[in-house]
């Protein structure tokens, strides 16, 4: 299973900046992935999953700046997360 370092580590390496991928996350807006938020009003104090609804692959933690906290996942390896989250990057620059 993957561990929060996983997360920060590929986050990181994928994306400019945490925040690109933030604002990823809240825009929703990434082609065969959906973000879910416990609380939709606000996900800075939600459960964030994003779910890959073609694979059934998700990620999830608690609290959307806190990366990886409380993490939760069906991601089995870094070479699959890797892959979870530049699809997740590449889906959300096509829209």
């Amino acid at each position: 299973m993957i561990t929060r370092e996983d997360l920060c580590t590929t986050v990181k390496a994928i994306y400019k900046t945490p925040e690109d991928f933030f604002q990823d996350v809240e825009r929703n807006n990434s082609e065969g992935f959906e973000v879910f938020c416990s609380i939709a009003e606000n996900p800075a104090d939600s459960d964030i999953l994003i779910l890959n609804y073609e694979t059934g692959q998700f990620v999830g933690w608690y609290k959307l700046w806190h990366l990886g906290r409380d993490i939760r996942s069906n991601i089995q390896s870094s070479q699959d997360l890797i892959k979870f989250l530049q699809g997740f990057e590449n889906s959300a620059k096509k829209l």
